[in-house]
């Protein structure tokens, strides 16, 4: 007999793979070793693509969010502790723009006391309130081209008080320009105005006077 396989018939089932089986387990049977299998492997990298990161959403957000420095951050002003100085204000008025004057007397409100009692009371007298006053505001400033205030008080002598009245604010400033606090008048307008007094003599500024009335004046901090 020759050592030849003889020729398999065409009813006879084909022989099995006579090659060692690939071991099934965490190996892939390719030689150079381990690898990890299909079920643990991470996401393919596509060719040419970077590979991501896990922490690259958190590296985002980290370079979205601000510096802890940031200066862009809207702080409160601590309180101001000491007393403000009395050279730095500014006056705001409905329908102008702010303006500035050189002295400003804000005055202040006060409140008629009214004695009364009883026949079967005691013979002291209760204190009660009568009418609220509010002292007129003087304001003090250089004259210059603008005629604005004088405008303001033409309108009272036409008798167009509807106009006439304005909402006051006088605005304390600190040291570095900063609003202060303020004292609110309601209703104001401007009862007297007095024009300078001319002295070729003296060669001081010339300083027009507006005093101004109001229903009301509120004191409020530091907005």
């Amino acid at each position: 007999m020759s050592g030849r396989r003889p020729k398999k018939g065409p009813d006879e089932p084909e022989e099995p793979n006579r090659h060692p089986r690939r071991p099934d387990g965490p190996f892939d049977g390719k030689k150079g070793g381990d690898r990890e299998s299909v079920g643990d492997d991470p996401d393919p990298v596509e060719e040419g693509s970077e590979p991501t990161d896990g922490n690259a959403e958190e590296t985002t957000k980290d370079d979205d969010a601000p510096p802890e420095n940031d200066d862009t951050r809207d702080e409160e002003r601590p309180p101001r502790t000491r007393p403000y100085p009395n050279v730095r204000f500014l006056l705001g008025i409905d329908g102008f723009p702010e303006a500035g004057f050189s002295a400003c007397r804000v005055g202040g409100s006060g409140t008629e006391p009214l004695r009364y009692r009883e026949g079967n009371e005691p013979l002291d007298y209760r204190l009660v309130p009568g009418t609220t006053t509010y002292e007129p505001v003087l304001l003090e400033r250089g004259v210059g081209d603008a005629a604005a205030l004088a405008g303001w008080r033409r309108l009272v002598e036409q008798g167009r008080m509807n106009e006439a009245r304005r909402d006051v604010e006088v605005i304390l400033l600190d040291e570095a320009g900063n609003p202060g606090p303020r004292w609110e008048l309601r209703a104001a307008w401007p009862a007297r105005y007095v024009a300078p007094d001319l002295d070729a003599r003296d060669g001081d500024v010339a300083v027009e006077t507006l005093e101004l009335v109001h229903e009301g004046i509120e004191r409020t901090g530091v907005e």
